[in-house]
Order: structure tokens, then C-alpha cells, then sequence
């Protein structure tokens, strides 16, 4: 289980996470929230260098900021490759494993697609060949693997879909008068579901996981 003491984001705390997942085969112990702690410590870097007017300064805080988000980054990338040697395990031995207890819930909706999805490939063609069977072509898009109101219905179930802005988004009220941004070119921000799928949609930002 993911532990519930909060934990200061700060460059060096990230790159110790980063060490601990480059040097441990486990998937590592982060506390829950992580992803948006981050966020909000990406923001906060980001208003200091909007309000940063010595050259110099500003020039530190960008290569600063350029840093942070290559660690966050390389920690997500080596925690993604983690969670598909997980789901590689689940889908073959079909029990749960002692490590998986530290999958944050931003990855567990990762951790069950790809494990369905590796499951039941292997049911429909390694288990379909040694049964002397051909085995059908196989689609794992979501939509069809799983159904497309299937789809909907995680989608749906999400609270907030992490994305990366393409365009400046100045700042803006939501539905209770909670005020977002403003968002520069490449900030990336975990926003409600209803405002990221407004900006999604409008071609101001990307989703940065995809189904």
C-alpha cells in the first residue's frame, strides 16, 4: 500500500526517486498523490520564471525547469516499464504479486488494461495454437478489445486526465469559480475531466496518456 505521509516535492527529492527506480528492479513506494504534487510544484516553478525579469535568473529557472520535467519524466518512463513487467507477470501466472501494492492509482486503470489486454492474448492465440487451433487476427484497441462503451465508461470514471498544453491558455474559472492557470506552451497539468476534454477538444492541449 501506498504510503499517506506527504512528501515535499523539491528537485532533489525527485532525483531520489529517480535513483531509487533506476536502482531497484521493484516498483518503488511513492505516496499517493505524487502526480499531482508534482504538478503543483511544476506550477510553482513556472510562475517563478514568469515573474523572474534578470536575464540571468530567468535563464537558471528555465534550465531548472527543462531538468525537473526530464526526471519526472524518466520516473514515470522506468515506473511504466515496471507496471508491463507486472501485467506480463499477472497475465501468465494469473495471482498478484508482492510489489503491486505500490502502483499509485494514476497507473492502476494502466496496470489493469495491459494486463487484460496481455491476458486474453494469450488466451485467444498461445492457448488457441497449443489447442491446434489458428488463431484470429487480434485488435488490442480499447474500443474493440473491450468495447467501445466500455471505453466510455473508464473515461468516464476518470477525475482528472493529465495533458501538455500546445497553446498558452490564459487563466480561467471553472464550473465553482476555481481558477486554473494560466498555462504557457508545454506546461503540463492534470486538470477535472469535463475542462481537460474542453482544451482536448479545441486543440489547445494534448492528453499525454492514451489508452
Amino acid at each position: 500500500m501506498v504510503e499517506d505521509k506527504p512528501v515535499v516535492i523539491t528537485y532533489e527529492t525527485l532525483f531520489e526517486i529517480l535513483r531509487r527506480e533506476k536502482d531497484r528492479e521493484a516498483l518503488q513506494q511513492l505516496p499517493e498523490g505524487f502526480y499531482k504534487d508534482v504538478v503543483g510544484y511544476l506550477h510553482e516553478k513556472q510562475e517563478a520564471l514568469h515573474k523572474s525579469e534578470e536575464p540571468g535568473a530567468k535563464a537558471r529557472l528555465e534550465k531548472e525547469l527543462s531538468n525537473i520535467k526530464h526526471i519526472v519524466k524518466d520516473i514515470y518512463e522506468r515506473r511504466e516499464n515496471k507496471l508491463v513487467r507486472l501485467a506480463l507477470d499477472f497475465s501468465r501466472i494469473g495471482s498478484r504479486l508482492a510489489d503491486q501494492e505500490n502502483i499509485l492509482k494514476e497507473e492502476q486503470w494502466v496496470f489493469g488494461l495491459l494486463a487484460s489486454t496481455l491476458g486474453g492474448a494469450r488466451k485467444d492465440i498461445l492457448m488457441q495454437v497449443l489447442a491446434g487451433n489458428v488463431p484470429k487476427e487480434l485488435s488490442v484497441r480499447p474500443e474493440q478489445r473491450f468495447g467501445t462503451e466500455r471505453k466510455k465508461q473508464l473515461d468516464a470514471a476518470r477525475e482528472t486526465i493529465l495533458i501538455r498544453f500546445l497553446h498558452a491558455v490564459p487563466r480561467f474559472l471553472g464550473k465553482e469559480l476555481e481558477e486554473y492557470g494560466p498555462f504557457e506552451e508545454e506546461d503540463v497539468a492534470s486538470l477535472p475531466y469535463e475542462i481537460a476534454k474542453v482544451l482536448l477538444a479545441k486543440g489547445r492541449a494534448e492528453e499525454i496518456s492514451e489508452y
